[in-house]
């Protein structure tokens, strides 16, 4: 149990911080909406692929934790 609520704190402080980060580089960005709107897009994507990778791993370590 306690490994998978160090998952789950992973996971939510991962969301978190790019909310934060997202929100930041909103408020700060010197650039015009439409590359704004790029580097938006192009971050959504990096930390859809991180979590994506996170997810695999802690799936297969289920997986794993269960067989055994």
């Amino acid at each position: 149990m306690a490994k998978e609520s160090g998952a789950f704190k992973l996971l939510a402080g991962l969301l978190i911080g790019a909310a934060a980060g997202a929100a930041a580089g909103l408020l700060l960005a010197p650039q015009s909406g439409e590359e704004t709107r790029k580097k938006l897009r192009k971050e959504a994507d990096r930390l859809r692929d991180e979590l994506e990778k996170y997810s695999n791993d802690y799936s297969e370590k289920a997986k794993k934790a269960k067989n055994d």
